[in-house]
């Protein structure tokens, strides 16, 4: 179903929502805002418009629309398998079976069918109950050469396979996991000897992986004790006239300084010098009623120090963002009004009022990989609640959890990123922003009913940001409303 169109007040912006079944996102992460895509964009039909692959099922794009009669079923694959998309030819990876399909004359032409002889050992698509192909990257231009190679995680390393004569072929086992660890071991007693057991030795190991181009980098957390971490780094080479082994010769191991335990590693700026940041909530269990002091923690070129700022507020998603389109993450803090003044004052907030003031907070990131302690620009909104705190409902909640506000989405492609807000259970509010900050009133509001959720993501792959509006229907299957971002009027 297509629906009307949903137009701004101001600056030429326009929504058009359309419901499309199978448009699915991860939860948002903590530190970036961003969501994964849990679909994939490719333009099957080479007529330049990006189209969908979802729950099992094709989408064409037809004049800037998604069109129900559009959908087409997918190959037929054994599951579990993972799904990924390269030029528009799709890559299904199975147990031990690596298979390629292109969309031709109206049907799906098989284009390979390669034995995977190494890694289905160790690695096989992970889908739990899953029973349609699940979308999964796993496919890289590791040489820069237009064919992709697939790349998948094993148990003892990465497996590279690459194009050979036609065919996927294993090229590489690239051994970037950090060596096993002993984590911990339980204390046995000597005497009386009918006590005496043997003491059971727990190991483990985790790291991050990231593959850009011919490089692999490998991130390890070692604890350190008293509330604090290291990172240890580690940056291999891939050598193609070696079949993407790794060339000893230029792998680069780097150690952070000492940093909190809430932070992880993040790429703050361009440039290959790792930074690290985080947030913690604080409860303070002596205030009445309890409160919270969220925590905001950063450090650039190698941890070497670490920035702070503390604010009265919940956990919040998106701390960091650029804002500015400069390439560079930009740190974001919120204040909640719930808290301030004395103790009756309130009290009688929690027990009647039932909206709240919010504060944003952006500091732009400097050269210097700093941010200014005083804020580059502040938006305060207030957020009505529904009903008064001490009821806890439903919107409370997700403003607890920080699902009220998104600072992620670009809607008119100039660079800034704007603000989106749920400031009541059944709308959504548009602020567009600019240098000046976000803007004075919003630009455009949304319906949302009160059991659905909100993502941002640049769904048709043009450029400007979408609101992905889902919710469970009573027949239990997820659905879904595009609200597609348009820059001129209708």
């Amino acid at each position: 179903m297509i629906a009307s169109i949903v137009a701004c007040m101001t600056f030429g912006v326009v929504f058009t929502p359309q419901d499309i079944d199978g448009i699915r996102v991860s939860a948002p992460n903590p530190l970036t805002g961003n969501v994964r895509k849990l679909f994939l964009q490719t333009d099957l039909d080479a007529d330049g418009q990006t189209d969908l692959i979802v729950a099992g099922e094709a989408i064409f794009q037809r004049d800037g629309v998604y069109y129900p009669d559009q959908r087409v079923r997918l190959p037929e694959i054994p599951s579990p398998c993972w799904v990924d998309a390269w030029n528009g030819t799709l890559y299904f990876r199975t147990q031990d079976r690596l298979r390629v399909f292109r969309w031709a004359s109206g049907v799906w032409q098989q284009l390979g069918d390669d034995l995977l002889s190494g890694a289905h050992e160790s690695s096989s698509p992970c889908c739990g109950n899953e029973k349609q192909p699940v979308p999964y990257r796993y496919l890289y231009d590791l040489d820069g050469d237009g064919a992709p190679e697939a790349v998948f995680p094993g148990l003892d390393g990465l497996y590279v396979y690459a194009l050979r004569n036609g065919r996927y072929a294993e090229s590489a086992l690239l051994a970037v996991y950090p060596s096993v660890r002993i984590d911990d071991t339980y204390g046995a007693s000597l005497w009386p000897a009918a006590q005496r057991r043997l003491t059971p030795v727990d190991t483990w190991m985790g790291c991050q992986v990231a593959v850009e181009g011919l490089r692999v980098t490998s991130i390890e957390r070692l604890s350190v004790g008293g509330g604090a971490v290291r990172f240890r780094t580690n940056r291999y080479t891939l050598d193609p006239a070696q079949g993407f082994a790794i060339d000893p010769e230029k792998t680069v191991s780097t150690e952070s300084g000492l940093l909190p335990s809430y932070v992880e590693p993040l790429r703050l700026h361009s440039g290959d010098s790792l930074s690290f940041a985080g947030t913690r909530v604080d409860s303070l269990e002596t205030s009445v009623p309890p409160s919270s002091v969220l925590t905001t923690s950063v450090s650039a070129y190698g941890g070497a120090s670490v920035q702070t700022v503390r604010t009265p507020s919940f956990r919040v998603n998106g701390s960091f963002v650029d804002v500015n389109g400069d390439g560079r993450l930009d740190m974001i803090t919120h204040t909640t009004g719930l808290y301030g003044g004395g103790v009756r004052e309130t009290l009688v907030r929690f027990l009647s009022q039932t909206s709240v003031e919010h504060g944003i907070s952006v500091h732009l990131q400097n050269a210097e990989a700093t941010f200014p302690e005083s804020p580059t620009f502040r938006k305060r909104l207030a957020i009505d609640l529904d009903k008064p705190p001490v009821y806890r409902s439903h919107h409370a909640l997700a403003y607890y959890a920080g699902g009220l506000i998104d600072v992620t989405g670009d809607f008119n492609k100039d660079g800034w990123r704007d603000l989106v807000v749920r400031d009541r259970p059944n709308r959504l509010a548009i602020y567009l922003s600019a240098p000046q900050g976000f803007g004075e009133s919003a630009s455009a509001a949304i319906h949302i009913g009160p059991e659905e959720a909100f993502h941002i993501v640049d769904v048709n792959d043009d450029g400007l940001s979408d609101i992905v509006i889902s919710w469970s229907g009573a027949d239990e299957r997820p659905h879904s409303r595009i609200y597609f971002a348009r820059r001129d009027r209708p």
